[in-house]
């Protein structure tokens, strides 16, 4: 059977006969659509009469409204026509005074584009480092303070110490939290960094290599309260600030220098060249004696937390700034410093022995109890405190053995007898709080120097006079063997004749100390050492000078160097 294929001419034609019927059909169907549609219409339940009074009462609000709505009213003709075209081409013409559209924001956000506050970061101590020094500390007697508050009595102690200095990158930490909170809604909100406390680790090593690894897991903490608190109660007062006091922040990162007799202030008590020292008085500067220690003042930082065992005034007063003159010239502005000082002194060290410090520092929460919806997550608000990480360890420093040697003179007492010498020792006594010296005269091969009642000689502490005190010296050291020679020989004298005299070589000393060390001490090396002890025994009869050391009193070295200190460790 054959497909039917379409005739489009027979569809024309038979639109064309019932074309009627068609149309019927269609409006049949939307007129249903219609009828349908008008039940859901909500029914209108005014009557036409209420509509008229809408609309009245409409009009007489328009009517009775704002008077400024009638420009006529106020004897306002607007503009019309070829006026209003003049008017407006005067305007464009005119220059735009941008005085006017100050203060005005273009392009206004659709919001808020602020951050909330994330935790910064906390920057640990750099640069730990320690030195050794010793000398007599001013300390309080205990009752002794006269009543209606007088002045301390004091009275010196021999003291042997490590000061352990760094650097606290307060600069650097500043930026860093300028940084986070920049575009924070609450960016002033402790923008400053305050540091609360610190954690010190003290490991004993056994020698100088800083290549060994220490276990520092198994390093207790120091106890601030015993090393730093209950020392600055016992002293009278404290010292001078030979740092520069705009560096300096105790409490709690900067421990004040302890009142020393002599003035003995040095590099030893800053961390040069970033720390630099406080410029010197006048009275310093001339060479006169070092001022008195100062009492103590109010703190020079933020008050400390709750459990800090710092006491709240443990620093020197500031000086008093003088008046300026009439016409002087306006002092320079005080930058922020790059470091704060971080100090430690460690009185609690055996001689002989190395040490090795690392250190942490505590900081104050910047974000503590603020408004959560400042904060990205609510636990930046929990915690009144922060740490960084520990700093690197400093290198090995050790504690030297304070006591120096110098050979004397050997002579023959005549026959088949040993001969004898005399043999000279410089040794740190705390008891006196000073350096004493004294010769062992007449001793014999194999002689251990000790002696019960010595009468040394040493400065008095504070003062530039000299005295001798009845002490027993205790050295331990053994005169192992001596050597020297006596020459005769015909020698020119005062005029042209000849006459007999003896020469006799420098002596050369063996000996062994309490350590197992064996070393030679020369009569000609030791010659300075010999006339230090001169120049001692010579101040005795100067006058008293608080606070200045003994004229022509080698200065006492910041380090293990030199004749008035000796380390020689196996």
């Amino acid at each position: 059977m054959a497909g039917k294929k379409f005739d489009s001419a027979q569809m024309k034609q038979f639109f064309i006969q019932r074309g009627e019927y068609v149309g019927l059909f269609f409006a049949v169907v939307l007129t249903g659509l219609l009828v349908y549609s008008a039940f859901g219409v909500a029914k209108y339940d005014k009557t036409p009469d209420d509509l008229k009074k809408e609309v009245g009462a409409a009009a007489a609000v328009f009517e009775q409204a704002d008077s400024r709505l009638n420009l006529a009213s106020q004897g306002i003709q607007p503009p019309s026509g070829e006026s209003l075209l003049v008017k407006i081409k005067n305007l464009l013409l005119q220059p735009v005074n941008p005085s006017a559209y100050g203060g005005m924001e273009w392009n206004v956000p659709l919001f808020d584009t602020k951050q909330r506050r994330t935790e910064p970061k906390y920057f640990e101590l750099t640069e730990l480092r320690a030195v050794f020094h010793y000398g007599a500390i001013d300390y309080s007697v205990a009752g002794a303070a006269a009543a209606g508050g007088g002045n301390v009595q004091r009275r010196p102690g021999g003291e042997e110490w490590l000061t352990v200095t760094g650097l606290v990158p307060f600069e650097a930490q500043e930026a860093e939290y300028a940084k986070a909170f920049a575009n924070a809604l609450d960016s002033r909100t402790n923008a400053v960094p305050r540091y609360t406390l610190y954690q010190i680790q003290r490991a004993e090593v056994v020698n100088a290599n800083p290549d060994v690894p220490v276990d520092w897991k198994n390093v207790p903490d120091l106890d601030l309260k015993v090393y730093v608190a209950d020392e600055l109660k016992k002293w009278a007062g404290v010292g001078r600030e030979y740092a520069d006091r705009a560096y300096c922040s105790f409490p709690p990162l900067t421990q004040p220098l302890p009142p020393l007799s002599n003035g003995d202030y040095g590099d030893w008590c800053t961390h040069l060249p970033e720390i630099p020292a406080a410029a010197a008085a006048p009275a310093a500067a001339a060479g006169a004696a070092a001022p008195p220690p100062v009492a103590l003042g109010p703190p020079v930082a933020a008050p400390v937390n709750p459990g800090s065992p710092f006491d709240p005034a443990p620093t020197p007063e500031p000086a008093p700034a003088a008046a300026p003159q009439q016409g002087a010239k306006p002092e320079a502005v005080v930058t922020k410093p790059k470091y704060l000082l971080f100090r430690f002194l460690d009185f609690n060290v055996e001689p002989t022995k190395f040490y090795r410090y690392r250190v942490k520092l505590i900081i104050a929460n910047p974000n503590y109890k603020l408004d959560q919806s400042h904060l990205e997550t609510p636990e930046l608000a929990q915690g009144e405190t922060r740490e960084t990480e520990w700093s690197k360890p400093s290198d090995p420093t050790g504690v030297p053995v304070l006591e120096s040697y110098f050979a004397g003179e050997g002579k023959s007492v005549g026959g088949d007898q040993e001969p004898e010498t005399t043999f000279g020792v410089k040794q740190w006594t705390p008891r006196l709080a000073a350096d004493v010296y004294y010769e062992f005269k007449n001793k014999l091969r194999g002689a251990m120097l000790n002696e019960p009642t010595a009468t040394v000689a040493h400065m008095i502490p504070g003062a530039k006079g000299s005295t001798t005190t009845d002490t027993a010296l205790k050295t331990n050291v053994l005169l192992a063997d001596f050597s020297w020679e006596r020459t005769d020989a015909r020698l020119k004298g005062p005029g042209s004749a000849l006459e007999a005299r003896t020469v006799n070589r420098p002596s050369e000393i063996l000996v062994r100390t309490p350590r197992g060390e064996l070393f030679i001490q020369t009569q000609l090396g030791d010659w300075p050492l010999r006339e230090e002890m001169k120049q001692v025994v010579g101040a005795k009869d100067a006058g008293g000078n608080p606070g200045a050391p003994a004229a022509g009193t080698p200065a006492t070295p910041d380090s293990g160097e030199g004749t008035r200190r000796t380390l020689r460790l196996n």
